[in-house]
């Protein structure tokens, strides 16, 4: 019976659309990125020279490389009498002069050895910059911000103390002296976790929805209600339409995932950086970097990430099925579950600022996709604990599972009308 069930999804062209709509837009996302990264490049030279990790070694050879590249900077303008270090200095001091009399090929040479440059002042301050930072402080910045206090400000920075242990052992593993994509100036941690990320959370939310109302109301959508619900199945036919959803879900979702990221990493180089932390320096986007609660290298990251996608979809499928058996109705199934979503997010923002209560209602399976870029890390207050994730689709899952039995245990005694 799953396979009948599955062939209701295939032969209903809507879902195909939809697929690719959103692989579409999602490579778009990632195309509307690409003429602002011409330069990226020049991480993959340097990666491949000097290798990932910042040491001594690697930074005499890039200072090295520099001077020797700025013998050729300081030659372009003979008539200028000054001696540059460093091509951030030329560029400055001769704009109006750039564009007239260097060749497009000197151009691009000059801005990929500022920019190389850049890496390197970067790499050469980042011991310093760790040891500046301070994780209670970060925390009592965000709870001003957020006006937290009472219980809620003493839990957040409790929490905080917890991510300055973690951010010590960050340092003394060396986990932020690694070179990566250069976040401060292209922020492909967020485009590709949080504007990738978020897109494909609430595209798939859009295709598990669609397909979990679907199967479980076809019945009663196309009144044959009577004839499939008292045959030999009978009433079990609705285990039968579960495990057609989930088959059907994870394939959509897993394909909705796989496509956008083989675009992305088609059009991005990561080849060198897998094995790069995640929580390196180079990577952060805000004056306070990211820190991963584990040391995870960028590969695990993105299967984490992957894995918590996918588990996230899986709990709006529990959700709608339950609908689905109470409503028969796909469209009034939409609007519960959109409406249901609408009122998660919208709960944390009138619950009291003094109180642990306004930390309890951002574990819910909606607030936890607004944030994808922030998984598995300190960088958020109101998610600023190791296990969040975890037991957010957890607590959820076990909350979804039973309001599911209970529904089918109702449905199993009610008239079919």
């Amino acid at each position: 019976m799953i396979k009948y069930e599955l062939i209701k999804v295939v032969k209903s062209p809507i879902f195909i659309i939809l697929l690719l709509f959103f692989v579409t837009l999602n490579g778009l996302i990632i195309f509307d990125h690409k003429n602002e990264r011409e330069n990226l490049p020049v991480l993959q030279n340097i990666v491949e020279q000097y290798g990932t990790k910042i040491d001594d070694e690697a930074l005499a050879g890039m200072k090295k490389e520099i001077d020797h590249e700025m013998v050729w900077v300081n030659e372009l303008n003979p008539k200028s009498e000054k001696q540059y270090q460093f091509p951030y200095e030329f560029i400055k001091g001769h704009e109006a002069f750039l564009y007239q009399h260097l060749t497009d090929r000197e151009l691009n040479r000059l801005f990929n050895l500022n920019l190389f440059t850049q890496y390197y002042e970067t790499a050469k301050s980042v011991d310093d910059i760790y040891s500046e930072l301070d994780a209670t402080e970060f925390a009592r910045q965000q709870i001003k911000k957020y006006g937290l206090s009472g219980e809620a400000e003493e839990t957040v920075l409790n929490q905080a103390n917890l991510l300055e242990k973690r951010l010590k052992q960050l340092v003394k593993n060396g986990e932020h002296r690694h070179f990566f994509y250069l976040g401060s100036v292209y922020e492909m941690h967020s485009l590709l976790f949080k504007k990738l990320g978020r897109a494909i959370a609430f595209e798939g939310m859009i295709l598990v929805v669609l397909i979990t109302a679907l199967l479980t109301n076809y019945e009663f959508e196309n009144r044959t209600s009577f004839v499939a619900f008292t045959s030999k199945r009978g009433r079990n036919l609705l285990w039968d339409k579960l495990a057609a959803s989930v088959i059907a879900n994870v394939c959509a979702v897993m394909l909705l995932i796989a496509a956008t990221l083989i675009i992305y990493f088609s059009v991005y180089d990561y080849s060198n950086l897998l094995f790069v932390p995640i929580s390196s320096y180079f990577n952060s986007e805000t004056p306070f970097p990211y820190i991963s609660w584990w040391n995870l290298s960028f590969l695990q990251y993105v299967c984490l990430f992957v894995g918590c996608l996918l588990l996230s979809q899986l709990l709006y499928l529990l959700l709608t099925f339950s609908l689905s058996i109470w409503l028969k109705n796909s469209y009034l199934v939409f609007f519960t579950f959109a409406l249901f979503a609408g009122v998660s997010l919208w709960l944390p923002s009138v619950v009291s600022l003094n109180s642990n209560f306004i930390l309890i209602m951002h574990v819910n399976p909606f607030y936890l996709i607004m944030n994808p870029h922030v998984w598995f890390m300190g960088n958020n207050i109101f998610t600023m604990f190791p296990y969040f994730e975890a037991v957010t689709i957890a607590a959820w899952a076990v909350i979804f599972v039973l309001l599911g039995f209970f529904s089918m245990y109702k449905f199993k005694r009610q008239p079919l009308n």
